[in-house]
């Protein structure tokens, strides 16, 4: 979160100096960088296949959505638990979020899910 604050505050600097984008973009990078390297953690403890650059990109690009994947991998996936994606094999569990597979239904709610749809 520091590298990212540091990008806003040098490009709000940039209005009064000039040249200050450029530092902005490098802390930036950092950001990115950091994120990949946490990003890369998290595959290698819970064993979810892929590779660096696409983490990088993911972090460079969609920063926001690779957070927020990382937040539910963390939270729905024990590394000790035998659900644990192994290299590819097939588990009950959303390979994208980790996450079990069909509706979420909202705290509260009460009846079927899929309530008032027909096949």
């Amino acid at each position: 979160m520091f590298f990212f604050s540091l990008t806003i505050i040098f490009h709000l600097l940039d209005l009064l100096w000039s040249g200050c984008w450029a530092i902005a973009w490098f802390f930036y990078m950092c950001f990115a960088t950091y994120l990949t390297s946490v990003r890369i953690e998290t595959r290698e403890r819970f064993k979810i296949v892929g590779n660096p650059f696409e983490d990088f990109f993911a972090c460079l690009f969609l920063y926001s959505n690779a957070v927020v994947q990382m937040d539910l991998t963390t939270r729905c996936l024990d590394p000790e638990n035998d659900d644990v994606d192994d290299g590819g094999k097939k588990s009950s569990k959303d390979p994208e979020n980790g996450l079990p597979m069909g509706r979420i239904q909202p705290e509260g709610a009460g009846g079927n899910v899929n309530e008032g749809f027909s096949d």
